[in-house]
């Protein structure tokens, strides 16, 4: 998600929902020839080290006038159920600088993880850490340090574990880059009691456009680097069509999996083909189609894998926008043989926030009071950002719970005296753009 031009908003975060491969207890096991060191780094190497371009992907709407607030994820148990959420808060950059994960235990949300983050002057992330929740405090559990070179580009992370004491080194990665400002190796040292020990690398190349066509992933061993896996692409224009995954088995590459794509017209993804190498021929294995509206924006994917015969349906996923294209659900959906039934669903809000001038939204002081209350505040303002205002109160699953305008922030009221008690999140944003976030507490 990019960064939004507000400051300190309260918003809840989904986790990406991710289709099962086993949906109707069709399990899948690896081809033999892809190594378990190449099935846990696949992901990262695919999704993130990769140059890939999902054109045209459903994704929630952040540019200016709308911000993503809230999202929330629900299972399906013969009724919607939440599930779990998460809260970010921002700075005045954009930056998530806190994510909070709440999870609903049947009766009650309760905290889970957060993520903390820190970032330098030119927005880049320099620390991340995580803590779980334990029931009375927050507990380190990991933390990422990240350094930048004088042109921004991240040329080293280093991860560390939590000991109950202090912070102990784990591994880092230290980064390489081109003319171009292209990654063309990433080596990986992991801490051995007291120095850092080369492990692994990743080695990257480019076409003249400019785009990922491999990378190369070696281990060290007895002070030679040996290969181990690696992933070509192919690109027809700018889009990837053909992945290839092939493991380095008696010296020699063998396939393991690919990955064939096809876009429409207007470069939109319409299907992605996987197959699996079986010694001597490439077989089927999974198959996802994806369906645009009008604006090219993606409404739904369906998703079927081989039975060795016919390709079978074991999902659905549906998407829906409103009348500002912004993504407002997303329904993951199985397929039971004759209809489509509901698994979860991701449900997005937004606020939309009319600036007067093109720089971030700036803060500014607000009083509330009493803090705690029976559900009635009074808010107000030093005199010079007294101004007509929009005033919105979240709860903590981000659902709006009141929304009002004024025409002066000068102790004015806020009834929510209709409202369980609770912590609730309150919201100012004034006609000039600035904007105020405070946490308020009902007791009753």
């Amino acid at each position: 998600m990019n960064n939004f031009t507000s400051i300190l908003v309260f918003a809840f975060c989904s986790f990406a929902a991710l289709h099962s491969l086993n949906s109707q207890n069709q399990t899948f096991q690896p081809e033999s020839n892809i190594t378990q060191t190449q099935l846990e780094w696949e992901t990262q190497i695919r999704d993130i080290l990769f140059s890939k371009n999902e054109n045209n992907q459903a994704a929630d709407r952040n540019d200016s006038p709308f911000r993503l607030r809230a999202t929330r994820r629900d299972v399906w148990q013969n009724a919607w159920i939440g599930s779990d959420s998460i809260a970010n808060m921002y700075d005045n950059q954009g930056n998530i600088t806190q994510s909070t994960t709440i999870r609903f235990d049947g009766t009650v949300w309760n905290k889970s993880r957060r993520q903390l983050s820190q970032f330098n002057f030119n927005n880049n992330r320099t620390e991340a850490i995580w803590q779980d929740w334990d029931g009375f405090v927050w507990i380190n559990d990991y933390r990422i340090t990240d350094e930048f070179d004088s042109e921004n580009k991240l040329i080293q992370t280093i991860s560390y574990d939590w000991d109950g004491a202090s912070w102990i080194n784990r591994f880092r990665d230290i980064y390489e880059y081109d003319g171009n400002n292209n990654k063309t190796l990433t080596t990986r040292q992991d801490w051995d009691v007291t120095v850092w020990k080369t492990t692994r690398r990743t080695i990257y190349e480019y076409n003249s456009e400019g785009q990922n066509t491999l990378a190369l992933y070696q281990v060290f061993n007895a002070g030679t680097w040996n290969n181990d896996f690696r992933f070509s692409n192919q690109y027809t224009g700018k889009n990837l069509t053909l992945e290839l995954s092939q493991s380095w088995i008696n010296n020699t590459w063998v396939n393991g999996r690919r990955w064939i794509r096809e876009y429409d017209q207007y470069d939109n993804l319409t299907s992605t083909h996987t197959q699996q190498w079986n010694a001597s021929s490439w077989e089927n294995w999974y198959l996802l189609q994806f369906q645009y509206n009008e604006h090219n924006n993606r409404t739904s994917y369906t998703s079927s894998y081989w039975d060795n015969l016919s390709w079978v349906v074991d999902g659905q996923f549906l998407y829906e926008y409103d009348e500002n294209h912004n993504l407002t659900s997303y329904f993951e959906q199985g397929w039971n043989g004759t209809t489509f039934f509901n698994q979860s669903r991701t449900l997005y809000y937004y606020d939309s926030f009319v600036s007067t001038g093109e720089s971030a939204l700036v803060s500014f002081d607000m009083q509330v009071s009493p803090n705690p209350s029976n559900g009635t505040f009074f808010l107000s303002t030093p005199e010079s950002d007294r101004q007509a205002c929009q005033i919105f109160l979240y709860d903590q699953l981000g659902r709006q719970c009141l929304q009002q305008t004024c025409s002066a922030l000068s102790q004015e009221p806020i009834d929510g005296s209709h409202l369980p008690q609770g912590v609730y999140i309150l919201h100012i944003l004034t006609a000039d753009g600035k904007q105020a976030v405070k946490q308020v507490m009902i007791s009753k």
